[in-house]
């Protein structure tokens, strides 16, 4: 099931399960209104008018709770669809460092993380995938040294070689520092009311 699809279905489970809420909710308040009705055929004074008071209070309280519950649920599923956008996300990563865009931004990428490091030594690693890639950018870099290990996750770190500073330019920290903004613009997309 894609990710639209999902979306749909959650927006139309929301939805029908709001239309059954006020659904029950209208029963309930026809049934009190017609016990209304009768009591105050039968009985009239102010203790009638305490009673209603009290009723319309419960209902209120009622129909609050069953929608405080609705709106509960609906926020679980976004959360739910969120992580499983993110974890499926997650399980693409591999794929991502070898698209020529990716490939394309590495010389960049490098260059950038190597302006975080001080003068001296530094050492890139990555995976074999990106090991010709990673070697193009270093060779503009005097003291560089690429280091390539099947065992990187996807995307390369980027490190002084005295240990003073490393910078994860791997593609799930890349995602970790985009998780906040990715969840706002996903929650957006489930939620069109939250506006831009």
């Amino acid at each position: 099931m894609g990710f639209a699809e999902l979306v749909g279905r959650l927006e139309r489970d929301t939805e029908a399960r709001v239309a059954e809420v006020r659904a029950h909710a209208d029963a309930e308040v026809a049934a009190l209104a017609a016990g209304a009705r009768r009591a105050a055929e039968s009985a009239r004074g102010d203790a009638l008018a305490v009673r209603r008071r009290e009723r319309r209070a419960e209902l209120a309280r009622a129909i609050a709770e069953v929608r405080r519950s609705a709106r509960l649920a609906e926020l679980d599923a976004e959360h739910a669809a969120i992580e499983r956008g993110l974890a499926r996300a997650r399980e693409l990563l591999g794929e991502v460092e070898c698209r020529p865009d990716y490939l394309a931004s590495v010389p960049d990428r490098v260059d950038q993380a190597l302006r975080y490091l001080p003068p001296g030594e530094a050492r890139i690693q990555c995976r074999p995938a990106l090991a010709e890639a990673v070697a193009r950018a270093a060779a503009g870099h005097a003291d560089v040294t690429v280091e390539v290990s099947a065992e990187m996750p996807a995307g390369f770190t980027v490190s002084a070689r005295d240990g003073s500073v490393a910078v994860d330019c791997t593609l799930s920290a890349l995602l970790g520092r985009l998780r906040p903004r990715l969840r706002a613009d996903l929650l957006r997309a489930l939620l069109p009311e939250l506006g831009p």
